[in-house]
C-alpha cells in the first residue's frame, strides 16, 4: 500500500516538473534553483510582474523567483523577489513563481 501511494506520489511529482519545463518563460508552483544575485538583500514585491521588472532593470538578472502569498512554509518571506543570473532544473515548489526577464505570459498576481 506504502509502495503504491509512494509511487503515484513520484510520478505526480514527474508529471509537474515536465508541465512546467514545457511552459515557454513563466513557470507558477516553481523554484528556478539558480545562483543569486540579491541572496543576501531581497528585495519585496506586490506582484510577479514587479519582480519581473526589477529583473528587467538589473543588468545580470535573466531569471526571477517569486514567493506569492499562496505560499504556505516557513522557509521564504511572502512577496520576496529573488533575482537570478541563471537557472537550472526547476522543483515543484507550492506558491513560489519564476520565469525570464522578458516573459510576456507573466499573470498580474
Amino acid at each position: 500500500m506504502f509502495l503504491t501511494q509512494f509511487v503515484i506520489l513520484i510520478c505526480c511529482c514527474l508529471i509537474q516538473i515536465i508541465v512546467a519545463q514545457n511552459h515557454q518563460c513563466f513557470y507558477t508552483n516553481v523554484l528556478l534553483p539558480a545562483p543569486t544575485l540579491n541572496l543576501f538583500d531581497p528585495d519585496l514585491t506586490r506582484t510577479a510582474r514587479d519582480c519581473q521588472w526589477l529583473c528587467q532593470q538589473t543588468k545580470a538578472c535573466l531569471f526571477w523567483n517569486w514567493v506569492s502569498p499562496q505560499y504556505a512554509g516557513s522557509v521564504y518571506p511572502i512577496y520576496t523577489c529573488w533575482l537570478l543570473s541563471d537557472k537550472s532544473m526547476p522543483i515543484v515548489f507550492n506558491g513560489l513563481m519564476g520565469g525570464d526577464r522578458d516573459c510576456e505570459d507573466v499573470p498580474l498576481v
